[in-house]
């Protein structure tokens, strides 16, 4: 008698963690899409982190290639940023990036466009379905915007400059996907874009010389 109870006792509970199980794993399922975009998010300014930029990339690099669509890509860097944070201060500079990610945002229209912060000051956005000119624009309206939002910046470092606003240098490469080149080789020659910005003076955009494109530089 004892051995059936016992067999009884151990068939309970072993049903009980059974049900356990399974609404756990149903939980975990309904958790899951919460919990991969968490994984994708950047957590300071909430927009895409590079994790997520990466793999959108690489899937609309695809797409595009199938559909024979132009795709645009932009980088941004913030005008000496790392001297605005020794200037004012970490929570500052946290500040700043969290206003101008979510001003990058808002100056997207289309859903598959995405933003994302690329690592430190450095912001990227991807078009899709987008040509040089109109990336061109888009670079622009960031740039302005960024601008507008009149976050003061006056170091002694930069000799005084009088009224002087955080800024934002952009780099721009539009290219029709196709087998003589890749995401990489796009990444690439927006860098090389940006840089140029920088070393012309910054607060500007300019259009990469690479992969056949015209150059071009909005003050």
């Amino acid at each position: 008698m004892s051995c059936v109870l016992y067999r009884l006792y151990f068939q309970e509970q072993n049903l009980c963690e059974y049900k356990l199980s399974v609404v756990g794993f149903e939980e975990l399922q309904q958790e899951n899409p919460r919990l991969q975009g968490l994984v994708n998010v950047d957590e300071l300014t909430q927009i895409g982190n590079r994790r997520h930029f990466d793999s959108c990339l690489r899937t609309e690099w695809k797409h595009m290639a199938r559909e024979g669509s132009p795709i645009s890509l932009i980088l941004c860097d913030l005008d000496y940023f790392k001297i605005y944070n020794n200037t004012y201060g970490h929570q500052a500079g946290d500040d700043c990036l969290r206003l101008v990610a979510q001003t990058i945002r808002r100056s997207l229209d289309r859903p598959a466009d995405v933003p994302a912060r690329y690592g430190g000051e450095e912001f990227a956005v991807m078009l899709p379905e987008t040509d040089a000119s109109a990336a061109v624009v888009v670079a622009e309206q960031i740039r302005a915007k960024v601008k507008d939002l009149n976050i003061v910046f006056n170091p002694e470092s930069l000799d005084g400059l009088p009224n002087y606003v955080v800024t934002i240098s952009l780099g721009i490469a539009s290219v029709i996907p196709d087998e003589e080149n890749d995401a990489v080789t796009l990444l690439l020659a927006t860098d090389e874009a940006l840089y140029d910005s920088k070393r012309q003076g910054r607060d500007r955009l300019t259009m990469s010389t690479l992969l056949n494109f015209r150059f071009a530089a909005v003050n």
